[in-house]
């Protein structure tokens, strides 16, 4: 009687590991990177800044740009340079978020020197600094 009951708490045990695994670690960064791909370059000149996903510790160089579809964004950082084990925090695929996804506005205390970017109908959030973060809306069309 104790052999099925170990077994089944076995089975048990790898499923919730599994699930962990392949849905527990999942990022903002992960669902930009699969729910907004872009293949595309931008149509206007990108600007490089800091951009920093909540659940790291420091921020990371981007590029951004602003065109008419939605905004930019991509890894400053070439592919060559990556490595396996990099502490920074990098977009491996480009993305383009369309304007009406996004919700953005000021950083509240203590990120006063952020924009706040949402994506709507999804938890991803994400933090541009204030001068890029205005200068991009700036470019931004007026829909």
């Amino acid at each position: 009687m104790t052999a099925p009951l170990s077994f089944a708490a076995t089975i048990l045990l790898v499923a919730m590991v599994v699930g962990w695994v392949f849905f527990g670690q999942r990022t903002s960064r992960d669902r930009l990177m699969r729910e907004f791909a872009s293949g595309g370059e931008p149509s206007d000149s990108p600007i490089q800044c800091d951009v920093r996903f909540p659940r790291d510790k420091l921020p990371s160089p981007h590029c951004l740009a602003a065109g008419a579809r939605g905004l930019y964004m991509a890894s400053a950082v070439p592919m060559s340079h990556w490595r396996w084990a990099s502490r920074r925090h990098h977009l491996r695929k480009p993305v383009l978020i369309p304007w009406w996804r996004l919700k953005f506005g000021p950083a509240k205390f203590p990120a006063t020197n952020w924009y706040r970017f949402d994506v709507t109908d999804t938890r991803i959030c994400f933090f541009v600094r204030k001068e890029a973060a205005e200068t991009l809306l700036a470019r931004r069309p007026h829909l």
